[in-house]
């Protein structure tokens, strides 16, 4: 059975964030979330095209991440507002979660060739349900009378989720 420690929230992270610099030199960054479940199996989808209201997007991720039997997720976007340094558009903000534990970063992301994130900030700690974004995994997001609505768009949304399978470790590397 997958766990996840402190160490592979961190790698996560730092995953997520070589995910997101690979894809700077592509074009405009996405929405995106990612979640893991026991088996280790991990799906990734783009949210970009979601023309939901910020709670209903919410609760949208809270849906997904408990249809895939999620115990660990990864979300990140770029932040709204523009960074008062030359060349660089916005933040990257990016969580990594359990419903016990998050950790969040920000990076600046400059667009002056070459592309590079400056890493600005890492904030965590065992709160997630007081921490927007990194909430999704508790109880602070109220789902309500729309799980069904919220079901029907993760149907047709995993049709366009990666799929892949990580090692399953017993979360013994702290």
């Amino acid at each position: 059975m997958q766990t996840f420690s402190h160490q592979d929230l961190l790698n996560l992270l730092n995953e997520f964030a070589f995910w997101y610099q690979s894809l700077a030199k592509k074009g405009p960054l996405p929405r995106a979330l990612s979640g893991i479940n026991a088996q280790g199996e991990q799906f990734l989808i783009r949210l970009d095209d979601l023309t939901l209201a910020h709670q209903e997007r919410h609760a949208l991720i809270s849906t997904i991440l408990r249809e895939e039997q999620a115990i660990c997720y990864a979300y990140g976007g770029l932040s709204s507002g523009r960074v008062e340094q030359q060349n660089a558009p916005g933040r990257l903000t990016l969580v990594v979660a359990t419903s016990a534990y998050f950790l969040m970063g920000e990076w600046v992301v400059i667009q002056k060739p070459p592309i590079q994130f400056e890493q600005k900030e890492l904030w965590e700690g065992d709160n997630p349900e007081d921490v927007p974004a990194a909430w999704f995994m508790t109880n602070a997001v109220p789902v309500g009378p729309d799980v069904e609505r919220y079901r029907s768009i993760w149907r047709e949304l995993r049709l366009q989720a990666r799929f892949l399978q990580r090692p399953v470790n017993s979360g013994e590397s702290e």
